[in-house]
C-alpha cells in the first residue's frame, strides 16, 4: 500500500542505499515528516478552534441573556419615572390650586376686615 492510497503519512519508503534512489527515498521521507506535523499542527489548531467556538457561543448566549434582564429592567425604570412624572404633576396641580384659594382668601380679607370694623 501506498501512502497515496491510505494517506498514512507515517509510512516511510524503505532507504536501502545511498545513491540517487536512496538520497531520493530520504528526501520523500523528511516530506512525510514535515507533512505529519503540519497535519498535526493543523489538528491542534482546528482543535482549538473548536473550544473557542463553543466558548464564544456560550458568551453570546449569556450576553444575550443579560441584554433581555437588562431590557426589562430599562422598561420598568422608564415604567417608575413615568409614574413618578404623574404625581409630581398631580402634586403640581394641587399646589397650584391651594395657592389659587390662597390668593383668593387673601383678596377677601381685607373686605371682611372692613365689614367687622
Amino acid at each position: 500500500m501506498s501512502v497515496k492510497d491510505t494517506l498514512n503519512f507515517k509510512q516511510r519508503a524503505p532507504v536501502e542505499r545511498m545513491d540517487e534512489v536512496g538520497l531520493t527515498a530520504t528526501a520523500f521521507n523528511e516530506l512525510l515528516s514535515t507533512l505529519q506535523r503540519s497535519f498535526g499542527e493543523i489538528r491542534s489548531s482546528v482543535g482549538n478552534i473548536d473550544h473557542s467556538m463553543s466558548e464564544m457561543s456560550s458568551n453570546a448566549g449569556e450576553i444575550a441573556k443579560s441584554s433581555v434582564h437588562q431590557s426589562e429592567a430599562a422598561s420598568s425604570m422608564a415604567a417608575a419615572v413615568e409614574q413618578m412624572t404623574v404625581s409630581i404633576n398631580h402634586v403640581a396641580d394641587r399646589a397650584q390650586e391651594a395657592s389659587q384659594q390662597t390668593r383668593d382668601a387673601s383678596a377677601r380679607l381685607p373686605r371682611k376686615a372692613a365689614r367687622l370694623c
